[in-house]
């Protein structure tokens, strides 16, 4: 009898593994909580300084390395103990319907089954993982000047990595725009990203275009724009942008806001993209399509939403 279960024992370990059921999410809810109350909780600044020798004048530059590591350590380690956990539930059920051939045979399928588990972290983890040690964070949209400046405002911190996807723009306000963006694309990806809407508000017409903005540029073009306001007195408006940030592991979503007040003029400048040549911030006689890129990158909606997204994640990092 024993001779003949140990024919089935490597068929019954691959069984084992691949049985995602009821009782194997419910396992991967206790050690993840274990995970979260636990292990989560080092000070990990000071264990990333200590490994990486970062002096407080670099830790900046770090930052980003630790929090998308910590992340990385984080889904690692649940998955790994939710297996060991599993191994020794499914170890405990061999032996007691003497499935197992014998003793001996324990150690070999732990062995065994522990290697197909450590195969499959390491595919499932190692985009994650280059991302971690390489500081990127990935921008997904599909307007190829958004990235453009992204990178450029972002890159003394970490590099931004271009993710086309065409996400649903439900109708609603910014911030729901932002977070179901965020919900749809975290579907796709477990890495650090981040997402944003930009708005453009006519105080005239009390907020609009607003969100909508990218429709009504599509049909009125910069020009139809200004031709909105211009039989009006007031002139004023605001671009605003919301940025949603996303570790890529927790369900959180991190909103971050960036306003610049000004008006709405004839379109003028060569430089940007979609409504720049119509918008005139206030204390500047440029619009933003008039000005340098590196000027624009310094002052718009877009760079500081952006800017704020990074003193946030700094100070996750820093503990600060």
């Amino acid at each position: 009898m024993k001779e003949k279960n140990g024919g089935c024992f490597f068929i019954l370990t691959r069984i084992f593994y691949f049985m995602h059921d009821s009782q194997y999410a419910q396992i991967r809810q206790f050690t993840s909580t274990v995970i979260d109350t636990y292990l989560y909780r080092i000070p990990y600044k000071k264990v990333f300084d200590t490994v990486f020798q970062v002096q407080s004048t670099d830790a900046v530059p770090h930052c980003f390395v630790c929090v998308n590591l910590r992340c990385t350590l984080k889904s690692v380690s649940s998955y790994l103990l939710t297996n060991f956990v599993y191994i020794i539930i499914v170890v405990v059920v061999f032996r007691t319907i003497n499935i197992l051939p014998s003793v001996k045979a324990t150690p070999i399928f732990c062995i065994y089954t522990t290697a197909l588990i450590v195969a499959s972290v390491v595919k499932d983890n190692i985009l994650m993982l280059l991302v971690a040690t390489m500081k990127k964070v990935v921008f997904v949209t599909e307007n190829e000047e958004k990235y453009s400046e992204a990178k450029e405002i972002l890159s003394s911190h970490f590099d931004v990595m271009f993710k086309p996807m065409s996400l649903v723009e439900i109708q609603g306000s910014s911030e729901d725009i932002v977070i179901n963006k965020c919900k749809e694309a975290k579907e796709k990806l477990n890495v650090p990203f981040f997402v944003e809407d930009s708005s453009l508000c006519f105080n005239a017409l009390n907020g609009l275009p607003g969100q909508y903005v990218k429709w009504f540029l599509e049909a009125l073009g910069p020009s139809g724009l200004y031709k909105l306001v211009s039989a009006y007195e007031d002139k004023t408006a605001y671009a605003m942008c919301i940025v949603g940030y996303s570790d890529g592991q927790s369900d959180e979503i991190r909103l971050f806001h960036g306003r610049v007040d000004g008006k709405i003029v004839d379109p003028s400048g060569v430089h940007g993209f979609g409504w720049d040549a119509c918008f005139l911030p206030d204390n500047s006689n440029e619009s933003f399509a008039q000005m340098p890129k590196a000027k624009k990158c310094e002052i718009s909606h877009r760079a500081l939403a952006l800017k704020n997204m990074c003193d946030a994640v700094i100070r996750s990092a820093t503990g600060d």
